[in-house]
């Protein structure tokens, strides 16, 4: 049975699937770059937003070298609102205080604000559960942006969550 398009059909319905499929690749490509752009300025509004959705109070910044925040994490800023759920809160580690004193051991992780400015998100872990880091938790967080899940609890007005294995963490610069 014979070619129905000859050979320079054949060629030309090539290029013709060539340019169709590159056109579609740098429309992929580009829209990718508006919904990176969109999240941009999504996340600018939602950060005035008081609508509580998870989404709308992350604030995820475009800019390059700046850290990449889960999309599903919340601003340390934002935690007060959802104490006694389960979360993702995210910032950078102003602080390291670890509490000799207290027979239970804590190294706190202070976002925000060095203690004891009540204007802070802290993330605690208890010396019983600094052995299943692969670390000192002080060495590995110190000043990193981090993403920490778990319960938000509140205690003398900040909120904190307890952190008691490392793949509750995650370092995100």
């Amino acid at each position: 049975m014979g070619n129905i398009f000859g050979a320079s059909g054949l060629q030309k319905a090539h290029k013709g699937m060539f340019v169709v499929l590159v056109v579609l690749v740098l429309a992929g490509v580009l829209c990718s770059g508006c919904a990176k752009a969109s999240d941009s300025t999504q996340s600018a509004a939602g950060s005035q937003s008081t609508s509580g959705s998870q989404s709308a109070s992350s604030d995820q910044s475009a800019s390059v070298g700046s850290p990449q925040v889960p999309s599903d994490a919340i601003s340390w800023q934002e935690a007060s609102k959802y104490v006694g759920q389960v979360v993702t809160i995210y910032g950078q580690v102003v602080n390291v205080t670890i509490d000799t004193e207290d027979s239970k051991n804590p190294t706190y992780f202070d976002m925000g604000a060095a203690y004891p400015d009540t204007n802070r998100f802290t993330m605690i872990v208890y010396g019983e559960d600094k052995l299943e880091f692969p670390e000192s938790p002080d060495t590995m967080y110190e000043g990193k942006t981090i993403a920490v899940s778990g319960e938000v609890y509140e205690h003398d007005n900040v909120c904190y969550i307890k952190a008691t294995s490392p793949s509750q963490v995650e370092v995100l610069d």
